[in-house]
C-alpha cells in the first residue's frame, strides 16, 4: 500500500493501516530517536509516544506527495526527542559551554565530509558521534543529517542562529578529532 493510501486509512482509524505504518516506518523513526537520545530504552519510549501522537494528530497532516508523510513523522520524532531531552537534561541548549569546547581552531569544518570513511566501521563513526557533548551532537544531527537551516535550529533549541552555526563548526571539528583518535588506534593495532 502506498503512502497516500496509508494516510487515508489511518485518518479513518483503520488499525491494519496503523500497524502497517508502524511496521514500515518504525525502523527509520527509531533511528531518528536514537540519534538524539543515547539510551535505547529512552529512545524506544519516545518512539512509542511519537507513534501515539502520529495516530492521534494525523488529521492535521495534509498529504503533499510521496515521502511527505515520512518527512512529517520524522519532524514529529525530532521534536519529541528534543522535548524529551529538554525535560530530562538541564542546560541542554544553554547558550554557554565550557571553554574546552569553545577553543576550536578556525579551519574549514567541511573537510570532515571529504574524508575517506571506508577506513572506519559504522560503529566507530557512531561512537565518535556519541562522544560529542549533547548540544553539539544535537546541532550536528539537526543541520547535517536532518537538513534543518540554522534559523529552524535556533527556533527549536532556543539559541541564537550564530550559536547554532558556531556549534556546528565545533561539532564537525570534534567529530574529526574523535575519528582521528579512532584511526590512530586502528593503525596501532595493525
Amino acid at each position: 500500500m502506498n503512502e497516500e493510501n496509508l494516510v487515508i486509512k489511518c485518518k479513518k482509524g483503520k488499525r491494519s493501516a496503523q500497524f502497517e505504518v508502524y511496521k514500515k516506518y518504525a525502523p527509520i523513526l527509531r533511528g531518528v530517536c536514537c540519534r538524539y537520545i543515547s539510551s535505547p530504552d529512552e529512545a524506544e519510549d519516545v518512539l512509542q509516544e511519537g507513534f501515539f501522537k502520529i495516530f492521534t494528530q494525523i488529521e492535521k497532516f495534509t498529504y503533499q506527495g510521496e515521502n511527505s508523510f515520512l518527512y512529517w513523522m520524522k519532524r514529529l520524532m525530532i521534536n519529541d526527542s528534543l522535548n524529551y531531552l529538554k525535560k530530562n537534561k538541564k542546560n541542554l541548549f544553554d547558550k554557554s559551554y565550557p571553554n574546552e569546547y569553545l577553543n576550536v581552531p578556525e579551519e574549514n569544518p567541511d573537510i570532515i565530509f571529504e574524508a575517506d570513511y571506508s577506513k572506519y566501521s559504522k560503529e566507530d563513526v557512531i561512537n565518535a558521534l556519541e562522544q560529542l557533548p549533547l548540544p553539539f551532537k544535537t546541532v550536528l544531527n539537526l543541520a547535517v543529517i536532518d537538513g534543518l537551516k540554522h534559523r529552524e535550529i535556533a527556533e527549536i533549541t532556543g539559541v541564537a542562529e550564530e550559536t547554532s552555526r558556531s556549534r556546528l563548526t565545533r561539532a564537525k571539528k570534534m567529530l574529526r578529532n574523535n575519528l582521528a583518535i579512532v584511526s590512530s588506534k586502528v593503525e596501532t593495532n595493525v
